[in-house]
C-alpha cells in the first residue's frame, strides 16, 4: 500500500474505507473513533447477528463511552468467536483491546461486507464504499481542515438536541439541529450541509461529537 497520503477530493470520494484510514494515520483517529466506525459496520448488518454479536457489540459501543470497563469487553469478546467470514465474527473485532483495533477494524470491514452480500444486488465493493461513507460520517474533513465550534452555537437547546440524537441514534432530527445551529449564529457550511445531509449518520458523528465535546 502506498504511504502516500490522500487529498482531501480524494478522501471525499474515495470509496475504500482501509486506504482512507491508513493513509491518514494522526491524532484526529481516536480509539473511540474507530470502534465507534466499526461498531456502525456491524449495525448494517445487524439483522444476520445472532444475540452474542449484537451483545458484543452492544458493550463495544459502552466501552467506547467509558460505561464499562475492559473486562466487560474482554467477556463479550469470546461468544462472538466464529469461522472467519460469518456474521458474529466481525462482532467479535469490535470488543478487542485498543492496543489492537487500529488493525482489526480491517476484519471488520471485510467481514461486515462479506455478510452483507446478497448474490442479486450486492457485492463486497458495494458495502466496502458505504463503508467509506461512514469514514467520513465518523472524521469528516477534520484531517485536512479542523473545524472550532464557537461557545455561542452551544445554546441549551443545541446541546439539549445533540445530546438526545447521540443517546437515542436519533438521526432524523439531523435537520433539526442544524435550524437550530443556525438560530445560535452558526453559518459554518460544512457543519449545516452535514445536518442536512442525507447520512449515513451514527454514532460518532463529528458534527455531533464536536458539538458534545468528544474525541
Amino acid at each position: 500500500m502506498s504511504a502516500r497520503q490522500m487529498t482531501e477530493a480524494e478522501w471525499n470520494v474515495s470509496p475504500e474505507p482501509f486506504l482512507m484510514l491508513y493513509r491518514q494515520r494522526g491524532k484526529w483517529r481516536t480509539h473511540r473513533k474507530l470502534r465507534l466506525l466499526a461498531c456502525a459496520c456491524c449495525r448494517r448488518v445487524w439483522d444476520k447477528f445472532t444475540g452474542f454479536g449484537r451483545h458484543g457489540v452492544a458493550v463495544a459501543e459502552r466501552y467506547a463511552d467509558g460505561e464499562v470497563n475492559g473486562v466487560a469487553l474482554a467477556r463479550a469478546r469470546p461468544a462472538c468467536s466464529s469461522t472467519t467470514g460469518t456474521p458474529d465474527n466481525a462482532a467479535h473485532f469490535v470488543c478487542v483491546p485498543n492496543r489492537d483495533l487500529p488493525t482489526c477494524v480491517n476484519d471488520v470491514f471485510r467481514n461486515a461486507a462479506r455478510v452483507a452480500r446478497d448474490p442479486t444486488h450486492c457485492n463486497d465493493a458495494a458495502e466496502l464504499a458505504v463503508q467509506a461513507q461512514l469514514v467520513r460520517e465518523v472524521f469528516g474533513s477534520l484531517r485536512f481542515r479542523p473545524v472550532m465550534i464557537q461557545p455561542t452555537w452551544r445554546t441549551e437547546t443545541v446541546v439539549a438536541l445533540a445530546t438526545g440524537i447521540y443517546a437515542e441514534s436519533a438521526f432524523d432530527r439531523m435537520p433539526i439541529l442544524a435550524d437550530a445551529l443556525e438560530d445560535a449564529g452558526c453559518d459554518h457550511a460544512d457543519i449545516l450541509s452535514h445536518c442536512r445531509g442525507d447520512g449515513p449518520h451514527v454514532r460518532g458523528c463529528w458534527v455531533v461529537d464536536l458539538l458534545l465535546g468528544k474525541e
